[in-house]
Protein backbone atom coordinates (compact mmCIF):
# COMPACT_ATOMS: atom_id res chain seq x y z
CA UNK A 1 0.00 0.00 0.00
CA UNK A 2 1.20 3.52 -0.67
CA UNK A 3 0.80 5.24 2.23
CA UNK A 4 2.43 8.74 2.92
CA UNK A 5 5.28 6.85 4.91
CA UNK A 6 5.77 4.47 1.84
CA UNK A 7 5.97 7.23 -0.39
CA UNK A 8 8.08 9.58 1.19
CA UNK A 9 10.27 7.25 1.97
CA UNK A 10 10.45 4.84 -1.25
CA UNK A 11 9.26 7.37 -4.35
CA UNK A 12 10.27 11.15 -5.47
CA UNK A 13 9.64 13.06 -8.44
CA UNK A 14 12.48 15.10 -10.23
CA UNK A 15 12.96 17.57 -12.99
CA UNK A 16 15.15 19.53 -14.64
CA UNK A 17 13.40 22.52 -14.86
CA UNK A 18 11.30 24.28 -17.03
CA UNK A 19 12.47 24.18 -20.99
CA UNK A 20 15.66 22.27 -20.33
CA UNK A 21 18.16 22.46 -22.44
CA UNK A 22 20.07 19.39 -21.55
CA UNK A 23 18.52 15.79 -19.58
CA UNK A 24 22.02 14.60 -18.07
CA UNK A 25 21.46 11.64 -16.10
CA UNK A 26 21.90 12.84 -12.47
CA UNK A 27 21.31 16.66 -12.97
CA UNK A 28 18.05 16.09 -11.88
CA UNK A 29 16.68 17.81 -9.00
CA UNK A 30 13.62 17.30 -6.77
CA UNK A 31 10.23 18.63 -8.00
CA UNK A 32 8.69 20.85 -5.01
CA UNK A 33 4.85 21.22 -5.27
CA UNK A 34 5.30 24.44 -5.03
CA UNK A 35 7.49 24.26 -8.15
CA UNK A 36 4.48 22.30 -9.71
CA UNK A 37 1.73 24.88 -9.12
CA UNK A 38 3.81 27.81 -10.93
CA UNK A 39 4.40 25.66 -14.49
CA UNK A 40 2.20 26.97 -17.07
CA UNK A 41 0.25 23.82 -17.99
CA UNK A 42 -1.74 24.95 -21.14
CA UNK A 43 0.70 26.60 -23.28
CA UNK A 44 1.27 23.26 -25.07
CA UNK A 45 4.62 23.03 -24.09
CA UNK A 46 6.18 19.60 -22.29
CA UNK A 47 8.23 19.44 -18.75
CA UNK A 48 10.31 16.63 -18.77
CA UNK A 49 9.72 14.55 -15.15
CA UNK A 50 11.20 11.39 -13.62
CA UNK A 51 9.31 9.26 -11.03
CA UNK A 52 11.62 6.77 -9.02
CA UNK A 53 10.55 4.22 -6.91
CA UNK A 54 13.14 2.63 -4.60
CA UNK A 55 10.00 0.50 -2.53
CA UNK A 56 9.98 -2.50 -4.18
CA UNK A 57 6.68 -3.69 -2.28
CA UNK A 58 5.31 -0.72 -3.77
CA UNK A 59 5.14 -2.82 -7.30
CA UNK A 60 3.80 -6.11 -5.56
CA UNK A 61 7.40 -7.45 -4.78
CA UNK A 62 8.74 -8.39 -1.48
CA UNK A 63 10.64 -6.12 1.03
CA UNK A 64 14.38 -5.59 0.20
CA UNK A 65 15.74 -7.35 3.16
CA UNK A 66 13.89 -10.45 1.73
CA UNK A 67 15.89 -10.31 -1.57
CA UNK A 68 19.33 -11.36 -2.61
CA UNK A 69 22.07 -8.27 -2.36
CA UNK A 70 21.67 -7.89 -5.96
CA UNK A 71 18.26 -6.60 -5.19
CA UNK A 72 19.03 -3.59 -2.44
CA UNK A 73 20.05 -1.64 -5.54
CA UNK A 74 15.91 -2.13 -7.01
CA UNK A 75 14.43 1.22 -8.43
CA UNK A 76 12.25 1.65 -11.39
CA UNK A 77 12.41 4.97 -13.02
CA UNK A 78 9.71 6.67 -15.37
CA UNK A 79 10.46 9.18 -17.50
CA UNK A 80 7.93 11.43 -19.29
CA UNK A 81 6.59 14.66 -19.82
CA UNK A 82 3.77 16.82 -18.21
CA UNK A 83 1.70 18.07 -21.17
CA UNK A 84 -0.92 20.27 -20.09
CA UNK A 85 -2.30 18.67 -16.83
CA UNK A 86 -1.46 15.00 -17.87
CA UNK A 87 2.26 13.07 -17.49
CA UNK A 88 1.96 12.16 -21.49
CA UNK A 89 0.66 14.04 -24.91
CA UNK A 90 -1.83 12.80 -26.45
CA UNK A 91 -1.47 11.44 -29.77
CA UNK A 92 -4.21 12.45 -31.96
CA UNK A 93 -2.43 13.26 -35.17
CA UNK A 94 -0.88 10.85 -36.42
CA UNK A 95 1.15 13.03 -38.78
CA UNK A 96 2.03 15.71 -36.80
CA UNK A 97 5.92 14.73 -36.21
CA UNK A 98 6.10 16.02 -32.65
CA UNK A 99 3.04 14.05 -31.78
CA UNK A 100 4.24 11.48 -29.58
CA UNK A 101 3.21 9.34 -26.76
CA UNK A 102 6.44 9.09 -24.44
CA UNK A 103 7.28 7.16 -21.09
CA UNK A 104 10.13 5.16 -20.93
CA UNK A 105 10.47 3.01 -17.91
CA UNK A 106 13.80 1.46 -16.40
CA UNK A 107 14.18 -1.26 -13.98
CA UNK A 108 17.15 -1.71 -12.20
CA UNK A 109 18.37 -4.25 -9.75
CA UNK A 110 15.93 -6.21 -10.64
CA UNK A 111 16.43 -10.19 -12.02
CA UNK A 112 14.63 -10.98 -15.30
CA UNK A 113 12.65 -13.27 -14.11
CA UNK A 114 11.19 -10.76 -11.76
CA UNK A 115 10.09 -8.20 -14.25
CA UNK A 116 6.60 -10.27 -15.32
CA UNK A 117 5.46 -9.69 -10.87
CA UNK A 118 5.68 -5.91 -11.88
CA UNK A 119 2.02 -4.32 -13.53
CA UNK A 120 2.18 -1.72 -15.38
CA UNK A 121 -1.69 -0.61 -14.06
CA UNK A 122 0.11 -0.67 -10.69
CA UNK A 123 2.49 1.08 -11.83
CA UNK A 124 0.23 3.61 -13.19
CA UNK A 125 -1.71 4.08 -10.12
CA UNK A 126 1.43 4.76 -8.36
CA UNK A 127 2.58 7.41 -10.46
CA UNK A 128 -0.97 9.20 -10.21
CA UNK A 129 -0.47 8.65 -5.97
CA UNK A 130 2.77 9.97 -6.09
CA UNK A 131 1.38 13.31 -8.37
CA UNK A 132 -0.91 13.97 -5.87
CA UNK A 133 1.20 13.35 -2.48
CA UNK A 134 4.27 15.06 -3.98
CA UNK A 135 3.01 17.49 -6.00
CA UNK A 136 -0.53 18.36 -4.12
CA UNK A 137 -1.61 17.63 -8.21
CA UNK A 138 -5.43 17.55 -9.19
CA UNK A 139 -6.53 15.81 -12.17
CA UNK A 140 -9.48 18.45 -12.50
CA UNK A 141 -7.15 21.23 -13.36
CA UNK A 142 -8.74 22.37 -16.59
CA UNK A 143 -7.84 24.64 -19.05
CA UNK A 144 -11.64 26.10 -19.46
CA UNK A 145 -13.53 28.68 -16.66
CA UNK A 146 -17.26 27.36 -16.23
CA UNK A 147 -20.33 29.29 -17.53
CA UNK A 148 -20.65 32.21 -15.28
CA UNK A 149 -23.09 35.13 -16.80
CA UNK A 150 -20.28 37.75 -17.27
CA UNK A 151 -17.48 35.17 -19.28
CA UNK A 152 -20.71 33.90 -21.11
CA UNK A 153 -22.21 37.22 -22.00
CA UNK A 154 -18.19 38.09 -23.59
CA UNK A 155 -18.37 35.21 -25.19
CA UNK A 156 -21.40 36.09 -26.99
CA UNK A 157 -20.33 38.98 -27.71
CA UNK A 158 -16.56 37.71 -29.32
CA UNK A 159 -18.94 35.58 -31.15
CA UNK A 160 -21.72 37.78 -32.84
CA UNK A 161 -18.08 39.74 -33.47
CA UNK A 162 -17.32 36.91 -35.82
CA UNK A 163 -20.41 36.00 -37.10
CA UNK A 164 -20.96 39.39 -38.34
CA UNK A 165 -17.76 39.46 -39.76
CA UNK A 166 -18.45 36.21 -41.73
CA UNK A 167 -21.84 36.92 -42.90
CA UNK A 168 -20.64 38.81 -45.76
CA UNK A 169 -19.21 35.25 -47.16
CA UNK A 170 -22.83 33.80 -48.81
CA UNK A 171 -21.35 30.40 -48.90
CA UNK A 172 -20.72 29.80 -45.46
CA UNK A 173 -22.91 28.20 -43.03
CA UNK A 174 -22.35 30.31 -39.50
CA UNK A 175 -23.77 27.71 -37.37
CA UNK A 176 -21.62 25.60 -39.07
CA UNK A 177 -17.91 27.41 -38.81
CA UNK A 178 -18.93 29.62 -35.98
CA UNK A 179 -21.55 28.12 -33.74
CA UNK A 180 -22.75 29.92 -31.18
CA UNK A 181 -23.72 27.91 -28.06
CA UNK A 182 -26.89 28.37 -25.62
CA UNK A 183 -25.70 28.59 -21.68
CA UNK A 184 -27.53 25.60 -21.45
CA UNK A 185 -25.16 23.99 -24.52
CA UNK A 186 -21.98 25.46 -22.91
CA UNK A 187 -22.43 24.10 -19.96
CA UNK A 188 -23.00 20.99 -21.38
CA UNK A 189 -20.36 21.00 -23.63
CA UNK A 190 -18.23 21.55 -20.86
CA UNK A 191 -19.66 18.55 -18.92
CA UNK A 192 -19.07 16.33 -21.59
CA UNK A 193 -15.34 16.91 -22.10
CA UNK A 194 -14.61 16.37 -18.31
CA UNK A 195 -16.85 13.66 -18.25
CA UNK A 196 -15.13 12.12 -21.46
CA UNK A 197 -11.51 12.88 -19.48
CA UNK A 198 -12.53 10.65 -16.47
CA UNK A 199 -13.44 7.70 -19.29
CA UNK A 200 -10.38 7.83 -20.95
CA UNK A 201 -8.00 7.95 -18.00
CA UNK A 202 -9.02 5.86 -15.79
CA UNK A 203 -10.73 3.50 -18.21
CA UNK A 204 -14.56 3.29 -16.92
CA UNK A 205 -13.33 1.95 -13.25
CA UNK A 206 -15.43 4.12 -11.66
CA UNK A 207 -15.61 7.63 -13.79
CA UNK A 208 -18.73 8.86 -12.73
CA UNK A 209 -17.54 7.94 -8.73
CA UNK A 210 -14.69 9.61 -9.43
CA UNK A 211 -16.22 12.51 -11.29
CA UNK A 212 -18.61 13.47 -9.01
CA UNK A 213 -16.24 13.43 -5.64
CA UNK A 214 -13.53 15.83 -6.78
CA UNK A 215 -11.29 15.10 -3.77
CA UNK A 216 -10.90 11.36 -4.81
CA UNK A 217 -8.49 13.10 -7.97
CA UNK A 218 -7.02 15.34 -6.22
CA UNK A 219 -6.59 15.09 -2.67
CA UNK A 220 -4.52 12.41 -1.43
CA UNK A 221 -5.60 11.42 1.92
CA UNK A 222 -9.11 11.33 0.83
CA UNK A 223 -8.05 8.51 -2.06
CA UNK A 224 -5.89 6.70 0.55
CA UNK A 225 -8.82 6.57 2.72
CA UNK A 226 -11.38 5.64 -0.22
CA UNK A 227 -9.20 3.17 -1.58
CA UNK A 228 -7.12 1.36 1.48
CA UNK A 229 -9.38 1.93 4.05
CA UNK A 230 -12.92 1.91 5.40
CA UNK A 231 -12.74 5.17 7.44
CA UNK A 232 -15.16 7.06 5.45
CA UNK A 233 -18.31 7.70 7.05
CA UNK A 234 -21.23 6.53 5.74
CA UNK A 235 -22.73 10.01 5.82
CA UNK A 236 -19.88 10.90 3.65
CA UNK A 237 -20.61 7.56 1.60
CA UNK A 238 -23.99 8.54 1.38
CA UNK A 239 -23.34 11.95 -0.37
CA UNK A 240 -20.70 10.24 -2.54
CA UNK A 241 -23.28 8.44 -3.85
CA UNK A 242 -26.19 10.67 -3.85
CA UNK A 243 -24.04 13.07 -6.33
CA UNK A 244 -22.87 10.26 -8.14
CA UNK A 245 -26.38 9.83 -9.11
CA UNK A 246 -27.24 13.04 -9.90
CA UNK A 247 -24.27 13.35 -11.98
CA UNK A 248 -25.10 9.78 -13.88
CA UNK A 249 -28.60 11.76 -14.99
CA UNK A 250 -27.64 14.80 -15.72
CA UNK A 251 -24.94 13.21 -18.23
CA UNK A 252 -27.94 11.20 -19.59
CA UNK A 253 -29.30 14.41 -20.44
CA UNK A 254 -26.63 15.95 -22.31
CA UNK A 255 -27.86 16.80 -26.07
CA UNK A 256 -26.81 14.89 -28.89
CA UNK A 257 -26.30 17.89 -30.05
CA UNK A 258 -23.33 17.79 -28.13
CA UNK A 259 -22.39 14.36 -27.22
CA UNK A 260 -22.59 11.58 -29.72
CA UNK A 261 -22.93 7.98 -27.87
CA UNK A 262 -22.05 4.52 -29.04
CA UNK A 263 -25.30 3.25 -27.89
CA UNK A 264 -28.88 4.66 -25.95
CA UNK A 265 -27.89 3.37 -22.82
CA UNK A 266 -25.34 0.84 -20.90
CA UNK A 267 -22.11 2.01 -22.59
CA UNK A 268 -19.99 4.49 -21.57
CA UNK A 269 -18.39 7.10 -23.49
CA UNK A 270 -18.45 8.77 -26.69
CA UNK A 271 -17.79 11.84 -29.26
CA UNK A 272 -17.86 15.39 -29.05
CA UNK A 273 -19.94 16.68 -32.18
CA UNK A 274 -17.98 19.12 -34.35
CA UNK A 275 -20.62 21.65 -32.52
CA UNK A 276 -19.56 20.74 -29.42
CA UNK A 277 -15.32 20.82 -30.71
CA UNK A 278 -15.99 24.55 -32.46
CA UNK A 279 -18.19 25.69 -29.49
CA UNK A 280 -15.42 24.63 -27.09
CA UNK A 281 -12.10 26.36 -28.89
CA UNK A 282 -14.09 29.91 -29.16
CA UNK A 283 -14.96 29.30 -25.75
CA UNK A 284 -11.25 28.74 -24.24
CA UNK A 285 -10.36 31.83 -26.99
CA UNK A 286 -12.96 34.02 -25.68
CA UNK A 287 -11.89 32.78 -21.87
CA UNK A 288 -8.29 34.03 -22.50
CA UNK A 289 -7.96 36.75 -25.46
CA UNK A 290 -5.77 38.33 -23.88
CA UNK A 291 -3.37 35.19 -22.67
CA UNK A 292 -2.15 33.59 -25.72
CA UNK A 293 -0.04 31.42 -24.48
CA UNK A 294 -3.54 29.58 -23.51
CA UNK A 295 -3.73 26.42 -26.17
CA UNK A 296 -7.30 26.01 -26.70
CA UNK A 297 -7.86 22.86 -27.91
CA UNK A 298 -5.68 20.21 -25.94
CA UNK A 299 -9.12 19.57 -23.59
CA UNK A 300 -11.37 18.64 -26.39
CA UNK A 301 -8.30 16.52 -28.29
CA UNK A 302 -8.11 14.80 -25.07
CA UNK A 303 -11.53 14.08 -24.50
CA UNK A 304 -11.55 10.53 -25.91
CA UNK A 305 -14.50 7.91 -25.23
CA UNK A 306 -14.62 4.07 -26.00
CA UNK A 307 -17.55 2.54 -26.38
CA UNK A 308 -19.20 -1.00 -25.49
CA UNK A 309 -17.88 -0.73 -21.95
CA UNK A 310 -20.80 -1.58 -19.40
CA UNK A 311 -21.48 1.63 -17.37
CA UNK A 312 -21.03 1.28 -13.44
CA UNK A 313 -24.15 0.97 -11.24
Amino acid sequence: MSDKLALQNGTKISWWGLLPQSMDVGADVPLTSENFQKIPKFDGEYTPLLFTITDPTLVGLPPKMQQKNDWLNFEVEIQTYLYHNRFWKPQNDFNAIHNVNFMQINFKGIEHRDIPKIKLPVIERLMFEMAMYHLKWDFTDWPHKQVGEENYQSYVEDMESIRAELDIFPDFDLDTVAPLASKKEMKQILLAVEYLHFVEYFRYQNATTLMATPQLVGDYDYWWKWMYTNSISEKSKEDRNKKKRVLQTTLSRIDEKVLTRYAKKGTVGGDLTGFAFKSYTNWIKSNYKNDYGVQDDWAILGAVGVGNTKEEK
